[in-house]
């Protein structure tokens, strides 16, 4: 858990140099915290990775606005546990975080108004944003990973084989289009990792589901009629998931022909 511990007084500190000068990388704070890296040490601050891999540090009680910049460096370091798994690129993020906030200790002074944690800021909401992207593309690879075999080695009769295999185009087509624009697919920054997963499986399967559906009202000559041979058909299927507006656009447009009262 990251901790931020007042050290002695500015006034104290000034003939002598702070304790944690003498720290070292393997070695122990005097509150008893191991020290698995050495971020940033000031005659203000020193800011270290402790030995589960988590930023902490001590200051000096005459640091300004040291509660302020701590809060605002928990609050960094929240977003960074939460959304950065790899360890390498985790330590490279504390270590902006570290630079920030020994920036801010060092030179802080009454009614500050300087943001020193905006670099840092900008930094975390970009590698969260980038994490929550990767999320949904790998949670929509696997669930097509799983569905498109299924769908193919499924035994079924000869009668659903068809919509098998037009579900299965689907599929592919479904996550061809999460591949082309999964960059600029608008995911929140402070959405869940779950949630985003569960996107990403469900852009999936709504693809597998166009594709039966769009067989189904072609079979009945309700939806792209003039399509007759096979690999036309299996083109549009993989068209069909392909594009999140196709066969809504297509239902939608059929709709009022269905729903239409015949005239006496």
């Amino acid at each position: 858990m990251t901790s931020k511990t007042p050290r002695r007084s500015a006034e104290q500190d000034a003939p002598d140099e702070p304790t944690w000068f003498s720290y070292s990388i393997n070695g122990t704070t005097d509150g008893g915290d191991q020290i698995a890296d050495v971020l940033q040490r000031t005659h203000k601050c020193f800011v270290f990775i402790n030995q589960t891999g988590q930023l902490q540090w001590e200051f000096v009680d005459g640091c300004v606005g040291a509660d302020r910049f701590s809060s605002d460096a928990m609050r960094l370091i929240a977003q960074v546990n939460t959304s950065v798994v790899l360890k390498r690129t985790r330590r490279k993020v504390f270590g902006v975080i570290a630079d920030a906030l020994a920036a801010a200790l060092d030179n802080g002074v009454e009614d500050d108004q300087r943001d020193y944690f905006e670099h840092a800021r900008s930094i975390v909401n970009s590698i969260r944003v980038e994490s929550l992207h990767v999320i949904y593309l790998t949670s929509a690879a696997v669930a097509a990973g799983i569905i498109v075999p299924l769908l193919l080695i499924m035994p079924v009769s000869d009668s659903f084989q068809p919509f098998c295999v037009s579900s299965a185009l689907a599929t592919v087509g479904a996550l061809l289009s999460v591949l082309m624009r999964f960059r600029s697919i608008p995911i929140e920054t402070y959405t869940s990792h779950v949630y985003t997963a569960i996107g990403g499986v469900s852009r999936v399967v709504l693809g597998t589901v166009f594709g039966s559906v769009f067989l189904l009202f072609h079979q009945a000559d309700l939806l792209l009629t003039a399509i007759h041979t096979i690999p036309a058909l299996r083109a549009a299927s993989l068209l069909a998931g392909f594009s999140e507006r196709l066969v809504p656009d297509l239902l939608a447009s059929f709709e009022p022909k269905a729903t239409e009262t015949p005239r006496a």
